[in-house]
């Protein structure tokens, strides 16, 4: 079945003939929902905070089972399921632990060196410890899954993870001065700027198959990564308008290798870039600046046309 809420009624359906299960009224407009195939949980409020109140509802009835709020000092980070992922401080440790919200109660607790952690598509936690230890583990269990075998040595200000069929891409993000006199920007709604390392971890082994940094950049998250090369991109404003447009700093790194196929600084006035994937060619298109790029082995090689 599904939930879904018009004003302050909370509906269950069946998913394949939307038959309405039950109604539940009184629910704050714009509330959360999600939960299993036998239970809602509802966080009556549009914020997800340390102060929000949980209340379990039976997925066949929507009788109320349970409402609670979580202990002082503790906050939440990740919802899926029934469960609940939460950050808590106690004195000078920070612990991450798992709960499941139908019963209330801890399915296993991890103590932080630091704050460095991160989530993967499938239920991964990944950890970087105070000596630079990447970890693996599995968020359902808390049980650690592999630990990359080669240390990390830059000091990091937080991280986040891609990932395609054959390896995990770690982002780590470092600390950065800005140029006096230059601005930068996104160059879409889906870029996240960035400054750091990227690390691509091979899914099968969990070892560390290649480094490397990005200063200044931007990574658009609409991108195909399941392709030989990964593009980079973001906007530079020096202060010299121009009719040609923006600054651009491009860069394609090959996800096999991790070495720079192409890096160049280019002009447009659209606010955007995207990859055009061409299986038959076996290349990729940049656009707007129609830059095309071959994947054939050897390495990629870069070709303007």
């Amino acid at each position: 079945f599904i939930t879904y809420q018009i004003d302050n009624e909370l509906i269950a359906a069946e998913l394949l003939t939307g038959k309405i299960l039950w109604k539940r009224q009184g629910i704050v407009t714009s509330s959360k929902h999600f939960g299993d195939a036998d239970h809602v949980i509802v966080i009556p409020s549009e914020s997800f905070s340390s102060n929000s109140r949980y209340v379990v509802l039976s997925g066949q009835s929507g009788e109320v089972l349970r409402s609670f709020k979580l202990e002082e000092g503790e906050s939440p980070k990740f919802a899926f399921e029934r469960y609940l992922l939460t950050e808590k401080k106690d004195k000078e440790t920070l612990r991450l632990q798992l709960k499941d919200l139908t019963t209330g109660k801890e399915l296993w607790s991890h103590i932080l060196d630091t704050p460095n952690y991160t989530l993967g598509q499938n239920h991964e936690l990944v950890l970087i410890d105070d000596e630079g230890i990447i970890s693996f583990l599995d968020l359902r269990t808390g049980e650690k899954k592999f630990e990359v075998k080669d240390k990390i040595t830059a000091q990091h200000t937080g991280i986040f993870m891609l990932q395609n069929s054959r390896q995990y891409l770690l982002f780590a993000s470092e600390p950065f001065k800005k140029k006096r006199g230059v601005s930068y920007s996104s160059l879409s709604a889906t870029s996240f700027g960035f400054n750091g390392t990227v690390y691509s971890i091979d899914r099968k082994t969990g070892e560390l198959m290649w480094s490397h940094p990005l200063e200044l950049q931007g990574i658009d998250f609409s991108q195909f990564l399941d392709l030989p090369v990964i593009t980079f991109g973001r906007s530079r404003n020096s202060g010299r308008p121009s009719r040609q447009g923006a600054e651009v700093d491009l860069e394609t790194v090959d996800l096999r290798n991790g070495k720079v196929v192409f890096k160049e600084t280019s002009r447009s006035n659209r606010s955007r870039i995207w990859i055009v994937p061409d299986a038959v060619r076996k290349n990729i298109l940049i656009e707007p600046f129609q830059i095309r790029l071959s994947f054939e082995e050897p390495p990629v090689a870069a070709q303007k046309p």
